[in-house]
């Protein structure tokens, strides 16, 4: 069964989301000059952790950019992307369900979720999100 969790702002919770991330999108992990460490730590940007048998396994980073209850970044490990577990589909899910715990915690109320797809349109589609036309690569949900 899938856990979801909120990153603590401590360097350890987000050292440990940080590293995924960079492995996800095959890159090297900093806390020096990285822009999620810093943004996490100052509260600028809400991380969630999704958890397998007590394994980080994905995350999802989300800010209140374009008055949206925006999705910054999306991941999941390798070895669950394909998977039945669906962990890209149920974050998504649990940041719509639980939307009133961002709205606090933003101090915004959000009509709308919104994302940049870089290529994974149909995923997104799947999930409730349609293309914007104003805006480019982005996609919105009513929520």
């Amino acid at each position: 069964m899938l856990k979801f969790e909120l990153v603590k702002i401590s360097d350890d919770d987000i050292s440990e989301i940080e590293k995924l991330r960079c492995e996800v999108f095959n890159f090297g992990f900093s806390e020096k000059n990285n822009y999620y460490f810093r943004k996490l730590k100052e509260g600028k940007i809400i991380g969630i952790k999704c958890l397998y048998e007590k394994k980080l396994i994905g995350g999802i980073y989300l800010s209140d950019a374009y008055n949206s209850l925006f999705v910054e970044q999306l991941f999941v490990s390798k070895k669950y992307q394909l998977s039945d577990l669906k962990v890209g589909s149920k974050l998504l899910h649990f940041i719509i369900d639980n939307k009133t715990v961002f709205e606090k915690k933003f101090n915004k109320q959000f009509n709308v979720s919104r994302l940049e797809s870089r290529n994974q349109d149909e995923f997104y589609i799947r999930n409730g999100y349609i293309k914007e036309n104003h805006l480019i690569d982005t996609m919105k949900r009513r929520i």
